[in-house]
């Protein structure tokens, strides 16, 4: 009943993404940001069920959705179109460039699940004319891998504080850029076939990979390091990406959907936010032939660094 919730309430300090309420705060903000007493009494505590669903009572974007200004409108649509531009060209980006500044803009956790969302379409909308250059073995093998490691990901998508995701997020982009710039310096690239890679490598960036989708929505990094290291060339690279990335996001929500749940509010913002992907994608699509893939890829390149260590010094000093 709403009596002993709150009684039990009065009792207890519930600690959520990040954010701890005192029981002299619960009953203001309870009603105002519509938090679930349930999720902090109905399960057994220190449970796994019991993190998954404490912690992704709030914060959440219910509250905030109906009160975003224009301003806020205007950045949201700006980060997903420089994003999709990226993701059109070079079959990766999106997630790494959009979910830093979804996870800042809307402080929620649940910006990772709107920029999975409109990844998951934009590599849908073209993996099947990329299909006849993807090679099977090798998707196979990581998708099998992605499946894995997604259980590994949701954990720290669950338990993870907002301030933790943001961290880890910020880590991955940076690693990857650095990873990124290591590998444009190698001189002797060896132009070695993708089903010339090892199986048991594949499977293991599959796990990596999985692991990053359902915890921070970036399935690219490992797939696009440890393809480049092998000398994979950009078209099979990128008809990778486009076909097994859907696979990935649709695993991942899945997942997620089953435990912590995809509320409706991040499948509006979706719905608002894709024309801006659409069109930067098409954009993206259109300026790949037209821009040099070496300038393209340092400019890309420039923008994860800035990403990263503009995320990293806002929670340095936050």
């Amino acid at each position: 009943t709403t009596d002993r919730a709150g009684e039990l309430v009065q009792k207890t300090v519930v600690r959520t993404r990040g954010i701890e309420w005192n029981p002299q705060h619960i009953g203001h903000h309870a009603q105002e940001h519509r938090v679930d007493l349930a999720c902090a009494v109905s399960v057994r505590p220190g449970s796994l069920l019991a993190r998954l669903r404490t912690n992704h009572c709030f914060p959440s974007l219910e509250s905030s959705i109906e009160s975003l200004t224009l301003a806020v409108w205007l950045q949201l649509g700006l980060v997903a179109l420089l994003a999709a531009v990226v993701q059109g060209t070079t079959g990766l980006g999106f997630a790494l460039l959009s979910i830093p500044f979804f996870l800042l803009i809307l402080h929620s956790v649940e910006g990772v699940q709107v920029a999975m969302a409109l990844s998951m379409t934009i590599c849908a909308a073209v993996a099947l004319p990329l299909w006849k250059h993807t090679p099977k073995k090798t998707w196979a093998l990581l998708v099998v891998g992605s499946v894995i490691g997604f259980p590994l990901g949701l954990v720290l998508y669950a338990s993870g504080s907002l301030s933790a995701i943001k961290v880890a997020a910020a880590t991955a982009i940076m690693t990857f850029a650095v990873a990124t710039a290591l590998l444009r310096l190698r001189q002797d690239p060896r132009g070695v076939n993708a089903a010339s890679t090892n199986s048991a490598s594949l499977l293991a960036i599959g796990v990596i990979s999985g692991a990053m989708t359902a915890g921070l929505g970036m399935p690219g990094p490992p797939v696009a390091l440890y393809l480049a290291w092998k000398g994979v060339g950009k078209q099979t690279l990128r008809a990778l990406a486009f076909t097994l990335f859907p696979i990935s996001y649709v695993g991942a929500l899945s997942l997620q959907a089953a435990t912590v749940g995809v509320p409706l509010r991040v499948w509006m913002l979706y719905g608002l936010l894709l024309p801006f992907a659409g069109i930067g994608a098409y954009a993206g699509h259109r300026m790949s032939g037209l821009i040099p893939e070496k300038v393209f890829r340092s400019v890309v390149l420039l923008l994860m660094f800035g990403t990263g260590g503009y995320m990293l010094l806002v929670m340095l000093m936050g």
